[in-house]
C-alpha cells in the first residue's frame, strides 16, 4: 500500500502550535484547566490534520480522505481494475494586487500529478510549484504502482524518464 500524506495546515501554523502548549501550561498554572484543555485540543488538531491518499495495488482500491486526529473524515473509497498512467498537468495562475500608488500582477504555475484509472476516473495525487519537485515526489508511486508518467504540459504529451529524478 502506498500512502501520500499532505499536511492540512501550513508550516507556519504548525510551528506556532507549541505556543498553544505554553499558553495551556500558563492557564493550568493560573487555574483555568478547561481553557487549557481547549488549547491543547486545538494544538493536537493542528498537528494531526492532513489529507491522505492510500492506494493498494494488491486489493486494487484507493482511499482519499481528510484525517483529523487519526479519524477519517470525508472519505472517498473506490476500486479499480487497472491504472492507465499518471499525468502531469500545468495550471497558470494570476492575481492582481492593487494599492493606491500602483498595481502589480503576480503570475505563477502549479503542477499537478493525476492518476488515470481504467474507467476514466481520476485522482489528484500531488500539486507543487516546481515540476522537478513534483516528479521527485511521485517517483515512489510509479515504482510501486508500475505505471508510466505522461507530461501534458506542452501541446504534445510525452513520456517522462524518472531515472533523472
Amino acid at each position: 500500500m502506498k500512502k501520500v500524506v499532505i499536511p492540512y495546515f501550513s508550516n507556519g501554523i504548525k510551528y506556532t502550535s507549541p505556543l498553544l502548549g505554553c499558553g495551556a501550561a500558563y492557564l493550568i498554572f493560573v487555574g483555568h484547566p478547561l481553557w487549557a484543555g481547549l488549547l491543547i485540543l486545538l494544538g493536537a488538531i493542528i498537528l494531526t490534520t492532513a489529507y491522505v491518499t492510500e492506494i493498494d495495488p494488491v486489493k486494487r482500491e484507493y482511499r482519499d480522505y481528510l484525517s483529523v486526529m487519526g479519524f477519517a473524515v470525508d472519505e472517498e473509497r473506490s476500486s479499480y481494475i487497472a491504472i492507465q498512467k499518471i499525468i502531469i498537468t500545468k495550471k497558470n495562475h494570476s492575481q492582481m494586487l492593487n494599492s493606491r500608488s500602483r498595481s502589480r500582477q503576480l503570475d505563477w504555475s502549479m503542477f499537478t500529478a493525476t492518476i488515470v484509472f481504467d474507467n476514466n476516473q481520476t485522482l489528484d495525487l500531488l500539486t507543487r510549484n516546481e515540476r522537478s519537485k513534483l516528479l521527485t515526489e511521485i517517483k515512489p508511486f510509479t515504482e510501486t504502482l508500475k505505471t508510466d508518467v505522461e507530461d501534458q504540459i506542452t501541446a504534445e504529451p510525452f513520456h517522462v524518464d524518472l531515472s533523472k529524478y
